[in-house]
């Protein structure tokens, strides 16, 4: 995942995928009852269908990739455990070492060299710290080998057990520092659901514009809107539903969404306004300039009375046999 959506939900997407791969390899001869495999399935199947449906879909927002937050938790944490049952064994170190490499990788890529929140040592810190976990890791792994080639029990020894924890423990730290601070940056900058850490300051104005500054345009408004409404069933009717959303959530009262989220769903149809506009469901129209054939068939036939915004339109519609 790359972009805005990678920022978003898909920082430890390369852990996650080698731990399931690890975590079912090193249970294969367990019996089909094993719970450890079965959570690997189940999660591992979660992430994998997702991950296509976001890579071959044309319109993907961000916040969709919550629904990854799940099954990478779950096979990240599957994953460290059965790690840690095979922390006796080289080859299981030589594979931690490869997640931190390629999961620092995959975070220095991601993080832009321009962006909202983005800290100018960020990049620096995360190198530093896989380098320093990666090299923890290989040398857990060199003492291991050393230990079966002197066919010494070092391994077995408290000592060994709490060097095998500390190198697992920083694996997993160098791991979280992006995430973490991608996440502070956020919640620290006050920022919602559309908003993606690090973005590009023109969309951080765009979402700041489209979201938050219609939400409180629309709490203004709502007032004249309620007197406009004269007992319609909507308190409006929008163009997208990005713009009904402000007003619905302001006001709790139904607003009619013309074209779903991105004005291009054919919901409602022509005919479906006519009868509408005709029933008297709404009064007040809020649309932008358009070739849309509904939003042309209203500015047709409602009256233009006024313009909030240079790009919006208001009209007000009246059924025929009021008028």
């Amino acid at each position: 995942m790359t972009g805005s959506s990678g920022r978003d939900g898909g920082w430890l997407l390369p852990a996650a995928f080698a731990a399931g791969a690890f975590g079912l390899l090193s249970r294969r001869r367990r019996s089909r009852r094993d719970a450890a495999r079965a959570a690997i399935v189940l999660w591992g199947t979660w992430l994998v269908v997702f991950f296509v449906v976001f890579s071959v879909a044309l319109n993907v927002n961000p916040y969709y990739t919550a629904v990854l937050s799940p099954p990478i938790a779950a096979l990240v944490g599957v994953g460290v455990a059965a790690l840690w049952a095979a922390r006796d064994r080289p080859a299981s170190w030589a594979i931690v070492a490869g997640i931190v490499v390629g999961s620092t990788a995959y975070a220095v890529w991601l993080i832009p060299s321009v962006g909202t929140g983005v800290p100018a040592w960020l990049r620096p810190v995360v190198i530093a710290a896989g380098s320093a976990a990666t090299l923890g890791v290989v040398l857990r792994a060199l003492l291991l080998l050393r230990s079966r080639m002197e066919s010494s029990s070092d391994v077995c020894r408290p000592r060994a057990g709490m060097g095998a924890a500390a190198a697992l423990c920083g694996a997993l730290a160098a791991l979280m520092v992006v995430p973490a601070v991608a996440s502070a940056s956020v919640v620290v900058r006050g920022e919602g659901m559309y908003d993606t850490p690090f973005e590009s300051p023109g969309i951080f104005r765009g979402i700041d514009l489209l979201f938050v500054q219609t939400l409180a345009a629309a709490r203004r408004a709502l007032p004249q809107l309620e007197r406009a409404r004269y007992g319609a069933p909507d308190l409006l009717a929008t163009q997208t539903s990005t713009i009904a959303s402000g007003f619905a959530y302001t006001s709790g009262k139904e607003v009619l969404p013309i074209g779903g989220f991105t004005g291009t769903i054919p919901e409602p149809t022509v005919t479906q306004l006519k009868t509408a506009v005709a029933t008297g469901q709404f009064h007040v129209v809020l649309a932008g300039r358009t070739r849309d054939p509904r939003i042309e068939w209203i500015a047709d036939h409602c009256q233009d009375v006024g313009h909030p915004t240079s790009a919006i339109t208001t009209y007000f519609c009246v059924p025929a046999d009021a008028r």
